[in-house]
């Protein structure tokens, strides 16, 4: 598996005292929908019967900055000295608006989908990427939810990706670190009902910089057009 994983929870309230409670709450408020067309440059979902409408919920780089503002010396503190402990020790923080830490709501039923909520098969254009898990409760196998990273880099869609992969179930409390980029992967929905809510944080390295990102990609992540 690409990543590694740290119990993170009992850090974020030395950090900031309901820190974790604070997010979740935050996740549940303001979040708000958009859609995936599956046709950016760094998707790979198969879209031979024309553009998808993949739902997404998202909590704005924005909202969090207004809302949690102790959050940014988490991201570029604790949680950048776990990327940098992952990835060497030139990894840095996002110096835009846009690439601060953002969250993803994946809905454990949509009665549009009749089933719970994926995120969009796709690679990352950076590395590393920190994952912190804010629940609703553990992924496991029976509940859905996984992670599922290609084995082979670069596949073309879903189907390859499942061909050869290996399944990440986050804890609540759990960050992890991964190198996505230029490696297929997707989120699968829970099959319990429960959401998935997760803060992404963006990191960057020397050979992949953040001006490597693609245009527009800001705006995709929110499912923006």
């Amino acid at each position: 598996m690409r990543l590694n994983t740290y119990e993170m929870r009992d850090s974020l309230e030395t950090f900031h005292s309901g820190g974790h409670a604070e997010l979740l709450e935050i996740a549940k408020e303001y979040l708000v929908a958009g859609e995936n067309d599956g046709l950016f440059v760094t998707s790979r979902e198969d879209v031979s019967n024309g553009p998808l409408k993949l739902p997404i919920s998202v909590v704005k780089p924005t909202v969090l900055a207004e809302r949690a503002p102790w959050l940014e010396k988490w991201y570029r503190g604790p949680l950048l000295e776990m990327a940098r402990d992952f990835a060497g020790p030139l990894v840095v923080a996002s110096e835009i608006d846009a690439g601060a830490p953002l969250i993803n709501v994946h809905r454990g039923w949509n009665p549009e989908l009749g089933a719970g909520e994926s995120y969009e098969c796709h690679v990352d254009s950076n590395y590393p990427t920190g994952l912190y898990f804010l629940g609703e409760s553990d992924r496991t196998p029976e509940s859905g939810g996984a992670l599922a990273v290609s084995n082979r880099g670069d596949v073309p869609n879903r189907d390859a990706v499942l061909e050869d992969c290996e399944r990440y179930y986050p804890k609540v409390g759990e960050l992890a670190i991964m190198n996505g980029y230029q490696t297929t992967h997707f989120v699968e929905p829970t099959t319990d009902g429960q959401d998935r809510i997760m803060l992404v944080c963006n990191f960057w390295t020397p050979d992949i910089p953040e001006a490597t990102w693609p245009t527009g990609i800001d705006k995709y992540n929110l499912g923006m057009k």
